[in-house]
């Protein structure tokens, strides 16, 4: 099940999450469910209004039965998706990290204890919450590079994740 909607994308600029679940699904011979709204709108009323969607409602009950979620664990910085797409200004990405945010996931920004860390995207995004996101059993963090150490030792102090797969730094 995609625990994020979807962020819009060109080429070259990582895959999208509906793409990520589909292809794992397929590979595995197992089912899927997508979400079918972006990541991120305009506003928080337009956020409230797809939330009460019924259709909408059932996607994130059901992202309360997920027993394993796979994780992209995002730093903060001018080379986040959510600055190269547009969803964020690179100021306000300055912000976040000014306001002690260290990384991302599912959107989700959070400190380096790994508490969420406010920022007015949090009143746009479509994504599982943190504290959902942390009642699901095994939550696999999938990172690579050094510019990403921060965030994942954020995302291990604040228990968003309990296993981490990365790649050796070069």
């Amino acid at each position: 099940i995609q625990l994020i909607g979807s962020i819009s994308h060109r080429a070259n600029l990582n895959v999208a999450p509906s793409e990520l679940v589909r292809g794992i699904a397929v590979a595995l011979g197992g089912q899927y469910e997508l979400f079918p709204a972006p990541a991120v709108v305009d506003t928080r009323e337009i956020r409230d209004a797809i939330l009460s969607d019924s259709r909408v409602r059932r996607l994130f009950r059901t992202m309360e039965t997920v027993d394993i979620a796979l994780l992209g664990v995002g730093a903060v910085g001018c080379q986040s998706p959510f600055v190269m797409k547009g969803y964020l200004s690179p100021k306000q990405m300055d912000r976040l990290g000014e306001a002690g945010a260290v990384g991302e996931v599912c959107g989700r920004f959070f400190t380096i204890d790994g508490y969420q860390c406010a920022s007015e995207l949090c009143e746009r995004m479509l994504s599982i919450e943190l504290g959902s996101l942390k009642r699901i059993r095994t939550r696999v963090g999938l990172a690579c590079g050094l510019e990403k150490a921060e965030a994942v030792l954020g995302a291990i102090r604040g228990q968003l994740i309990n296993v981490l797969i990365t790649c050796q730094a070069y």
